[in-house]
């Protein structure tokens, strides 16, 4: 994977033997640019108890880091984000493909598991349904509700195991939609003596420091923000605080201005086809390079192509195109209804498969206005433009239906002045 970059690095060596480490690091990147592994990377550098070459990789500290199971590291994640597994812990299930059925039928998982042949690491999402819950009209993270309905699930022992094993680390914590004040701070229903704050402040119970790493930290409220002020202006002595943001825009400038700065830009092709030997056993070359156009320098955003779904999607993204310049009235409008109804039926939430297919069109018009003459690469322009503005302003609990409806009209208007049939 992507490592901290070389001259950086080598300065995180000499000042840590200086003793003069700051306290906190700002890691950003583009989403799926391997911002966690830097963080636990940096991480491991404070606590490996080796003497000479730190983090080695084998003492206690590391290898507990590593697995989330350390009294001196918390880790705060977002639910959507994939949890990572191989296909030897899929092995333990009897049976992988009915299991993972059942994970997602009773509402374990989130439907957007990929397919599983010739991969390394497979990418699984929590459903939120059993982990969170409302408590005084906030969502509290529960993990002890997860085990108990994982218990009274009746599943196979294997099942069982698999299920806890997703949620337990010690060290792992994950939060619905924001940073609140209470994962911060404490409130009423995050209590203070488990809130970051009041647990950094405290000493290490076996490590040389706590560490803490909150990601995609831009998700953080203003309120959470100004309450994690004082302790970045003065930090304990033995206390790491490391935020990782793929909008490192979204945070206030008085967060930014009291971290260390680490940018993470995306690999270049060589690097990039390393990377997703991480995720894949092997690749077709084909299939290799259409994975990195459309990761575009990011193993991990390649890694959750489903490549087959992939294709499929966009062919029907260029045959409702197809209709459109060809000034097929009908057809156009009958292909944009079997669009739309496939995203409305498709077995995973809607505004999220809607925002696949937008994001594949946005793919192919970029793709073909590198081809075309003047006049159609105006019209690719134009459709670019009304796709990402209708990806952006998507959201969830609009009227899809009317959404998409809008948005085929604006398919068709691209290409009203383009003056040649495809």
């Amino acid at each position: 994977m992507n490592r901290l970059l070389p001259v950086w690095r080598e300065s995180i060596v000499r000042r840590r033997e200086e003793g003069s480490l700051p306290h906190a690091f700002l890691i950003h990147g583009p989403t799926g640019i391997g911002k966690t592994e830097e963080a636990l990377h940096l991480a491991a550098l404070f606590v490996c108890e080796s003497e000479t070459d730190r983090p080695c990789g084998e003492c206690d500290a590391c290898t507990s880091f590593g697995e989330y199971g350390d009294l001196d590291f918390r880790l705060l994640r977002p639910v959507e984000k994939p949890c990572w597994v191989s296909p030897e812990e899929l092995a333990g299930l009897s049976d992988p493909g009915a299991s993972l059925k059942r994970f997602l039928d009773d509402g374990f998982l989130a439907p957007s598991v990929p397919e599983i042949a010739g991969r390394t690491r497979i990418p699984l999402t929590l459903a939120s349904t059993h982990l969170f819950r409302r408590v005084g009209g906030r969502i509290r993270y529960d993990r002890a509700q997860w085990n108990r309905r994982v218990e009274n699930g009746k599943f196979e022992p294997s099942e069982e195991r698999f299920l806890l094993g997703l949620v337990t680390p010690l060290s792992l914590a994950r939060y619905s939609s924001t940073i609140g004040i209470g994962h911060i701070s404490g409130d009423s229903v995050v209590g203070a003596d488990t809130a970051i704050l009041k647990w950094i402040s405290r000493k290490p119970s076996g490590r040389r420091r706590k560490v803490v790493i909150l990601e995609d930290a831009d998700r953080m409220t203003e309120e959470a923000q100004n309450s994690l002020l004082k302790t970045l202006e003065e930090p304990p002595a033995d206390s790491v605080l490391v935020l990782t943001t793929a909008r490192r825009e979204g945070l206030l400038e008085t967060i930014r201005s009291r971290c260390e700065d680490v940018r993470l830009s995306p690999l270049g092709e060589t690097d990039m086809r390393d990377a997703l030997g991480t995720y894949f056993d092997s690749l077709a070359d084909d299939d290799a390079r259409e994975l990195m156009q459309l990761g575009e320098g990011v193993p991990g955003r390649a890694a959750l192509v489903d490549l087959d779904r992939h294709r499929r999607e966009r062919g029907e993204v260029e045959e409702l195109i197809g209709w459109a310049r060809s000034r097929s009235f009908d057809r156009f409008f009958t292909t944009l209804e079997a669009w739309i109804e496939g995203i409305e039926s498709a077995n995973e939430d809607s505004v999220a498969v809607a925002r696949r297919r937008l994001t594949a069109v946005l793919s192919w018009s970029r793709d073909r206005a590198v081809e075309q003459n003047q006049a159609d690469f105006d019209s690719m322009e134009r459709l670019f433009r009304s796709t990402h503005r209708a990806a952006v302003s998507l959201r969830p609990g609009a009227n899809l239906r009317l959404y998409l409806e809008e948005f085929g009209r604006r398919i068709w208007d691209a290409f009203a002045r383009e003056g040649t049939p495809a």
